[in-house]
């Protein structure tokens, strides 16, 4: 998602790359406003930074940390962009939200009710919660439950297990614009294992 006074609500992956390497600076020079493109990233331990270098960008994303609030260069002035780091989704959609220019990755969900965040169709794509059409759109991952072995009939973690397969469970989560498991026909076959 990007800032509404970026101009910008349609990009390509390869105009994303380019803005993550540093080649655009200005939104200018992708059709928007005229603006400095400031990054507002999750912290390295992010599993959603880890989904978005691993979708999107096929690589890190840059170790130029040069912004403490997002909006200025006030760590490292030579910077070619201006990048912070914060450390939690709603960190990120508040700096997003508050710094014209600013552009960040975070689930659609978190996002919805933000009035200054456009969600920035990628290649055309919009995200989706419907399996056929999220899967164009290229940022998406899975989350995974994972025990030490099977766990005790009875247990708390074999109750939580058992929940997280009811249709209470798969309701919570398709309501958050997430795909539960459960779905599995519509999923690759490697998404969801017992």
């Amino acid at each position: 998602m990007a800032n509404e006074k970026a101009g910008v609500e349609d990009l390509t992956l390869a105009r994303l790359r380019r803005i993550y390497d540093g080649t655009y600076t200005n939104w200018k020079q992708l059709g928007g406003n005229d603006l400095p493109i400031r990054l507002v990233s999750r912290d390295a331990g992010s599993g959603t930074r880890r989904a978005f270098e691993t979708a999107v960008l096929h690589r890190s994303e840059p170790g130029v940390v040069s912004s403490y609030d997002c909006g200025d260069k006030d760590r490292d002035e030579r910077a070619r962009l201006t990048r912070c780091e914060v450390n939690s989704t709603k960190s990120l959609l508040d700096a997003v939200d508050r710094v014209p220019g600013a552009i960040g990755y975070a689930e659609v969900h978190a996002a919805a009710n933000r009035p200054h965040l456009v969600s920035v169709r990628l290649d055309g794509h919009e995200p989706d919660i419907e399996w056929g059409r999220q899967r164009d759109y290229p940022f998406w991952t899975v989350e995974y439950l994972y025990t030490y072995g099977r766990p005790e009939d009875g247990s708390l973690t074999a109750k939580f297990l058992a929940f997280m397969d009811s249709d209470t469970a798969k309701n919570i989560m398709r309501m958050y614009k997430h795909i539960p498991c459960a779905d599995r026909q519509s999923l690759p076959d490697d998404v969801c294992r017992p």
